[in-house]
């Protein structure tokens, strides 16, 4: 028998190892942080699709302040700017303001705290995670007390429920802006807001009962919206309020009488609603108002008697509505400067003897100017 021949064995080399992947978890925390927050805000928090960790650390507040301080100028910044530390074990987004502690805030430098003129970062704000909400209050807008941002340059917005933490705020003022969705309850927490007006925007939904605790409202100017429900009673709690527009927008329901209790209120616009009902006798207690705008509702009865109280009153609209062409008792003009008035004929058509009633009321009433209307024109009629 033949002897098999000793075989020698060789191994196939074997392929190279992959080395091992890489994870952030592996990469300080405060590395990445410190990484990240030289990207502008309008782009950082895009990575949050990059891992969990990264998400975590992007909502939190700490790395908010981080990320802000790089591109907020000095001068407008309440947040000590030589302070860049981070913890490691970076809170979620679930951390509030009050873990950031007083070493972050400085009341040395001069910070300005009136902002008629909105800044990128300003505008981002209303689009941001609560997070970066709540520490660009901290760095600029907690110290604020009048934001006028007319017009501003943003495609989508909307009436973030952090404006309830805008504890200094005396002026508001969001007019012809791209604002939409509904008005928060947190817009009650201003006690010190004197102006609110956020006319011309694209708001929905009901007006909040919350608005009724502003005690140091003066102005209050909702016009131009598409706000609906009912004009709530709460508002007759705001006993400083001076100027009352809700016009141009789809409330429906009676004009609440709680209105009568506005004292000081000069101005009370209602218009271009759907307003039903009769004009309650209860406005005849607001002895200051200068200018009554009811036209373009539902609203039906005549003037109420009572309005001879209106002394200063000068300015009546009720065009566009249901109410009857009965001319309240002579007595209403001659207790109320009313410069003008406007009423609609909802009843047969306007004869040459009503016009002629008409004219003998200028004298009668003493009035310069009267409005009417005859066959669906305006017909100005004017004493000399």
């Amino acid at each position: 028998m033949e002897l098999i021949p000793n075989l020698e064995w060789h191994e196939a080399p074997s392929k190279p190892a992959k080395p091992p992947a890489t994870t952030f978890q592996s990469v300080p925390t405060e590395l990445i942080a410190m990484t990240l927050a030289w990207i502008h805000p309008r782009k950082v928090l895009q990575f949050r699709r990059i891992c969990k960790q990264i998400n975590s650390l992007l909502l939190s507040h700490h790395f908010a302040i981080l990320n802000l301080r790089r591109f907020m100028p000095l001068c407008t910044m309440s947040l000590n700017p030589l302070d860049d530390s981070i913890p490691s074990n970076t809170p979620t987004s679930t951390a509030t303001s009050n873990q950031i502690g007083p070493s972050h805030l400085t009341s040395s430098r001069f910070i300005p705290t009136v902002s008629t003129l909105a800044d990128e970062l300003d505008s981002l704000w209303f689009t941001w995670p609560p997070n970066y909400q709540r520490a660009y209050i901290d760095a600029k807008l907690g110290r604020l007390v009048e934001i006028a941002w007319n017009r501003l340059q943003i495609q989508v917005a909307s009436m973030t429920r952090m404006f309830g933490e805008l504890y200094n705020l005396c002026v508001l003022d969001l007019r012809f802006c791209p604002i939409q969705g509904n008005l928060p309850s947190e817009l009650g927490q201003m006690s010190a807001l004197h102006v609110l007006k956020l006319a011309c925007n694209n708001l929905s939904g009901f007006i909040p009962r919350e608005l009724g605790a502003l005690a140091n409202l003066q102005v209050l100017v909702l016009a131009g919206n598409h706000l609906t429900g009912s004009v709530p009673a709460e508002l007759g709690s705001l006993i400083n309020l001076e100027t009352l527009d809700l016009s141009t927008n789809k409330l429906s329901g009676m004009i609440p009488k709680e209105l009568g209790q506005l004292l000081n209120l000069r101005t009370l616009d209602l218009s271009g609603n759907q307003l039903s009902g009769y004009v309650p006798t209860e406005l005849s207690d607001l002895v200051n108002l200068y200018r009554l705008c009811l036209e373009g509702n539902k609203l039906r009865g005549r003037i109420p008697a009572e309005f001879t109280k209106l002394v200063k009153l000068e300015v009546l609209i009720l065009t566009g509505n249901r109410m009857s062409l009965l001319i309240p008792p002579l007595d209403l003009a001659r207790g109320s400067r009313l410069w003008s008035l406007i009423l609609e004929n909802g009843l047969p058509l306007m004869t040459f003897f009503m016009v002629a009633g008409f004219v003998l009321l200028l004298s009668v009433w003493h009035l310069r100017v009267l409005h009417v209307l005859f066959f669906g024109k305006p017909l100005v009629l004017q004493a000399f």
